[in-house]
């Protein structure tokens, strides 16, 4: 079986790191778990997420909160959480949201913090949870976003759709290989039967050696195959940043983010990530979350 791969940074966010083995922010942390606390116990009658019964236990106190999480208001870092291995903490970054101290924290804005962090951190530390089986789950709706944000430009709404099996069986390589650690060969035999009654002259002879785990390869390939022909990395970034918001590039290339992200969109009216993300292929979304659910019971 098959484990989720961890990457250590981000192509499209110019070697940001992913999480740490240690704090490299410890002149910018912030000393205020008593607000976390109490910002937990004045909401907790209002919280009407499947997310509750967990959250609450595992940060019950004031104790384990000290001990499962990390503050910091860091501009060395633009992302909202990452994790330090080595102390098993969640890194919560205030920097991003323009704050400085735990109480200028909207309590909502705090608790979708939580189960982004929480999502993250755990799949971080158990890369077997989220089954193989499920793959073709994030495959279909990563398949949806490209055909919504790009099909317009690149005519998968119009009179390229034969170009969209082609996409789904790159899409699928790359997710294999990115996300899942498969190498090249191994990813074209499982992939090729879904090429039946499509032509594979698309393909060129050397697609096995192209590094498919590399996001930028895999949008650049998207292009040398005609299949969303012209597209470069800048664009992707561009486009994706003004849609969904920079926030959520980090999903496109790991896959505990794409599942914390997608878990972390689901609590209500919170704005650091897009709370439509399930607007885009609903059915497929919810099995997503309804997998990981089941796996962190």
């Amino acid at each position: 079986m098959s484990k989720i791969i961890i990457k250590e940074e981000f192509e499209i966010l110019s070697g940001v790191t992913n999480y740490f083995e240690t704090n490299p922010f410890t002149g910018d942390n912030v000393e205020d778990y008593q607000s976390i606390l109490m910002n937990l116990k004045l909401m907790k009658n209002n919280v009407k997420h499947f997310s509750k019964d967990r959250i609450y236990l595992e940060f019950s106190n004031f104790q384990t909160i000290k001990s499962k999480i990390k503050v910091t208001a860091s501009e060395k870092y633009p992302l909202h959480i990452s994790y330090i291995k080595k102390k098993k903490q969640i890194l919560v970054n205030l920097h991003p949201l323009a704050k400085s101290e735990i109480s200028e924290v909207n309590p909502k804005i705090l608790y979708a913090l939580l189960v982004y962090g929480d999502t993250f951190s755990y799949f971080i530390e158990n890369p077997s949870s989220f089954h193989e089986q499920y793959v073709q789950y994030i495959v279909s709706y990563m398949m949806t976003l490209f055909v919504r944000l790009f099909g317009r430009k690149y005519g998968f709404l119009g009179n390229r759709q034969d170009r969209i099996p082609q996409l789904r069986f790159v899409l699928s390589c790359y997710i294999l290989c990115s996300f899942f650690g498969h190498k090249n060969d191994d990813v074209m035999r499982m992939e090729s039967s879904k090429l039946s009654g499509i032509s594979h002259s698309f393909l060129p002879d050397d697609f096995s050696k192209y590094n498919l785990s590399s996001i930028k390869i895999f949008i650049s390939l998207l292009s040398t195959l005609d299949i969303m022909p012209g597209i470069t990395i800048y664009e992707f970034t561009s486009v994706i940043n003004r849609l969904l918001g920079m926030h959520a590039l980090p999903m496109f290339e790991d896959c505990s983010r794409f599942l914390a992200i997608a878990m972390a969109s689901t609590v209500p009216s919170v704005q650091i990530l897009p709370n439509y993300l399930y607007t885009y292929n609903t059915d497929i979304f919810l099995k997503i979350i309804n997998v990981i659910k089941g796996e962190m019971k």
